[in-house]
């Protein structure tokens, strides 16, 4: 198993985690690096991992080859990433060449990384059939999907009681928190997006407070959004790369975000709660975040908020519209729209590790 992305971690960890709640046998090694060290180091379980700090160096490969050889993998789950120099992209070659079966646990609709035309796995564990017309598009070949829901989520049920008693109180019931999530400063339209929902926070007048979450691969970059926030003269907070995004987006009255899976994570601890825990937008203002959008997913859209769930605002008239009335006139439309349409599957887990198991005993 690898990860580089801090979305690949959680879900290749939930994997292992839901296998030991469950008591399904499975012997792993797990490679990682970057953001997705913070992630499995956070485990509640005792999680083993080698952490790869230079992927591109000779002996980092050497390495890898000779214990992924060494190990006898009858399996390989690799992550998704942007870049295509890290663990996971070289953990295939080598897998590749030992003859050994890979497959990915998608956590973004559609969503292939930089594995596309021969440089591909042989399966890809999708969260719904949606997912396998995009994944078919965007990897330019009819890689097999398997939908089996999504193990990260799976496991929500399990701790969404501590998440809720780590909630982040502003402490003033009057003002309304806004939770942004935030996603690379890199990827064109983000910064945009940022400004003009800061802008418009400005232009309504109303009492809020902004909580900001960096995404973990960009801390670095962090002083940028800071800046825009002390001159908006907000109230603000910024939460720190590494914390937990689940108390977060319980502590809010709105979640805002581009197209980030902390929008589906929402969706999935409102279905759990039972009761209304606030909103959600997704933004897609200006050229620039469509066409990301297109690139990473294939399509300029949130498939989730075409059917409800979460207001997709592509205009600043619409977000300062959809402001005003989750601000002033909240109701249960977006946690019925939860109720109805997301796939809440109870066995990703079992799936998979069938799946798994079947290849293993069949060859």
């Amino acid at each position: 198993m690898t990860a580089r992305d801090a979305g690949s971690a959680h879900q290749n960890l939930a994997f292992i985690e839901n296998c030991m709640r469950y008591d399904l046998a499975l012997d792993f090694r797990f490679y990682v690096e970057g953001p997705a060290v913070e992630v499995v180091e956070s485990s509640q379980f005792p999680i083993a991992f080698i952490n790869i700090c230079d992927p591109s160096s000779p002996s980092s490969a050497d390495r890898l080859h000779y214990e992924i050889e060494e190990f006898r993998a009858n399996f390989a789950l690799l992550g998704l990433s942007w870049d295509r120099t890290g663990v996971d992209e070289l953990a295939m070659g080598i897998c590749r060449k030992l003859s050994v079966p890979i497959a990915v646990i998608q956590d973004y609709w559609g969503y292939v990384g930089q594995f596309s035309g021969d440089f591909v796995p042989d399966y890809f564990f999708v969260c719904h059939t949606e997912a396998t017309r995009l994944t078919h598009n965007n990897a330019q070949r009819n890689i097999p999907c398997i939908v089996t829901g999504s193990p990260k989520h799976e496991r929500y049920q399990h701790y969404l009681k501590d998440w809720q008693n780590a909630k982040i109180h502003n402490g003033d019931d009057e003002v309304f928190q806004i939770v942004f999530m935030g996603q690379p400063s890199i990827v064109q339209g983000i910064v945009e997006n940022f400004e003009l929902f800061i802008k418009a926070a400005i232009k309504i007048r109303e009492p809020v407070r902004v909580l900001f979450k960096p995404h973990p691969a960009d801390a670095e970059n962090l002083s940028i959004y800071e800046s825009i926030l002390v001159q908006s003269g907000i109230s603000f907070a910024v939460a720190s790369p590494s914390d937990q995004s689940e108390p977060l987006l319980l502590s809010a009255d709105l979640v805002v975000t581009c197209f980030s899976t902390a929008g589906l994570d929402h969706s999935y601890l409102q279905f759990y709660s039972g009761e209304r825990i606030g909103h959600l937008i997704y933004l897609a203002m200006g050229d620039d975040i469509k066409k990301t959008l297109v690139t990473a997913v294939g399509e300029s859209s949130v498939p989730f908020a075409n059917v409800g769930m979460g207001t997709f605002c592509e205009s600043f008239d619409a977000l300062e519209i959809a402001l005003l009335k989750w601000m002033r006139t909240p109701d249960s439309e977006y946690m019925l729209k939860v109720k109805e349409h997301l796939n809440v599957d109870d066995a990703p887990t079992r799936k998979i590790y069938g799946f798994i198991s079947n290849l293993y005993n069949n060859n």
